[in-house]
């Protein structure tokens, strides 16, 4: 397991050549990617050491949530990143969030019609969605809890796919997240099987 595989892209290359030359391209493999990191290049020679599919923090399809967390990616560029990933026939799976802090209605949406759009529009495969939780220790537990936006210290509730959220935000309830959060998740697994009999 390497979180950090392909943040150095010549290291990351010379892997995969030797993979080939080793005789190890029939593994069969996954990696995480970074949006703004992905070349033609280096999906090339990840394809041909067998990577198979390549998992995407794309997180949010508002860029003003994007910038407030920042991600340091635009939605261009996420969408950029997943046409060269299935133009050169690897797997893409993008994880996505909804409930940041000053998120809207609005904002939700806009991260739900990014994945349809990604799926239907430019070759992503698959997707996951998940609640944000500010796990103690990160920068956004400690903003969380400056602001006052704690709903709970009960660790037990921090689980980011129990459905509920554990920050308090201002511009949603707590009903309208659960129901967008479970629109998205069984919404896009319709949309997969949909595109498979077209």
């Amino acid at each position: 397991m390497d979180d950090l595989l392909l943040v150095n892209k010549r290291w990351t290359i010379e892997l995969c050549r030797d993979m080939v030359e080793r005789g190890l391209d029939d593994i069969i493999w996954a990696c995480d990617g970074r949006v703004g990191l992905m070349s033609e290049e280096l999906l090339e020679e990840l394809k041909e050491a067998n990577c198979q599919i390549i998992f995407y923090g794309i997180e949010f399809g508002n860029q003003r949530i994007l910038d407030l967390c920042k991600k340091g990616f635009t939605i261009n560029e996420v969408r950029e990143t997943i046409d060269i990933t299935s133009k050169v026939g690897i797997s893409s799976y993008g994880y996505f969030m909804m409930g940041y802090p000053t998120e809207t209605i609005d904002t939700i949406e806009d991260t739900i019609n990014l994945a349809k759009s990604l799926a239907l529009d430019h070759g992503m495969d698959s997707a996951g969605f998940s609640i944000v939780t500010p796990f103690p220790g990160t920068p956004l537990y400690e903003y969380c809890k400056k602001n006052h936006m704690l709903k709970t210290t009960d660790w037990s509730q921090y689980a980011y796919q129990l459905q509920k959220g554990v920050i308090e935000l201002r511009n949603i309830t707590d009903e309208e997240l659960e129901r967008l959060y479970e629109r998205a998740l069984y919404g896009f697994q319709f949309k997969e099987k949909l595109r498979q009999f077209v």
